[in-house]
């Protein structure tokens, strides 16, 4: 009579749960694979960086990456459904490299200083302060800037929802400007984030209005790219005419397939200009 031993199935340190920002790349590892990080050799794993893991839930996660250099940009062209005049809204989801960047990062915009062709963005200023800027006539003497009472708080490198409306008319003769902010995942449909209005709502004691201009819409940049360059990823922006009105503008990453353009299922074609790239996850 022989027993065979079962032999047991070997439990490997790569295979424990870990969360992302665990994985280091470029370690050194006895069989030079890459590892989670305090187990490669000493002395061999380079700090700050890391990899991004495949997901196992079949859902995507393809990203806008943008490097934080002029000409680093996605866009698409004028048309008239995103000559938004009054209430607007604007979403994104994005990971910023840092949520207080030394320079202005634009997240979305429709606003060229050349020929003054400025009408709406969403931006954030260096100390994590998200703004929208609006103009009544496209000169520069017609912005108005309005900044959010706090600061995100965003860790950097994370990934977060970020959402701006202007009721352009109050109905008490001012306008109101609220921003909010979501942890839900990158997965969650825009339509379904749970949001938290970041700070109070800055109210202004006079109506207004947005010029209809004929700027491209961009993401990642204003000035026809050349301006406040985003450094991290943006994975989805939305432009609403009206707050929770009809959606005109859907960048969506995830709808890329091959080359240096996409759709929108809101009709729309963007282009990838300059160093940036879609990143499939």
């Amino acid at each position: 009579d022989f027993v065979h031993p079962i032999r047991p199935e070997p439990i490997l340190p790569w295979t424990r749960p870990e969360a992302q920002d665990q994985f280091v790349a470029e370690v050194c590892t006895v069989d030079g694979l890459q590892a989670i990080a305090g187990y490669a050799q000493a002395g061999c794993a380079v700090a700050g960086r890391t990899i991004d893991l495949p997901f196992t839930d079949g859902q995507k996660r393809n990203y806008g990456l943008f490097d934080g250099t002029s000409g680093c940009y996605i866009s698409t062209s004028d048309s008239a459904v995103l000559r938004v005049t009054g209430d607007i809204e604007i979403i994104v989801y994005a990971t910023a490299t840092d949520w207080t960047p030394v320079a202005a990062y634009t997240f979305v915009s429709k606003w060229d200083t050349t020929g003054n062709k400025r009408s709406y963005m969403l931006e954030m200023n260096p100390s994590g302060l998200l703004i929208i800027d609006t103009s009544v006539g496209g000169t520069g003497a017609t912005v108005v800037t309005t900044i959010a009472t706090v600061a995100t708080g965003f860790t950097d490198g994370t990934g977060h929802w970020i959402r701006a409306t202007l009721d352009v008319n109050n109905g008490a003769g001012g306008s109101d400007y609220k921003f909010y902010t979501s942890n839900d995942p990158v997965t969650t449909a825009p339509a379904s984030v749970s949001w938290m209005q970041l700070g109070a709502t800055v109210t202004v004691a006079s109506t207004t209005s947005i010029f209809a201009g004929t700027a491209p819409l961009e993401i990642g940049t204003r000035n026809a790219g050349v301006a406040a360059p985003v450094n991290g990823k943006i994975y989805h922006t939305q432009v609403y005419n009206g707050i929770g009105g009809t959606l005109v503008a859907d960048f969506n990453a995830n709808l890329w397939v091959s080359g240096s353009t996409l759709p929108a299922p809101s009709g729309e074609v963007y282009t990838i200009n300059g160093t940036a790239s879609i990143v499939v996850a």
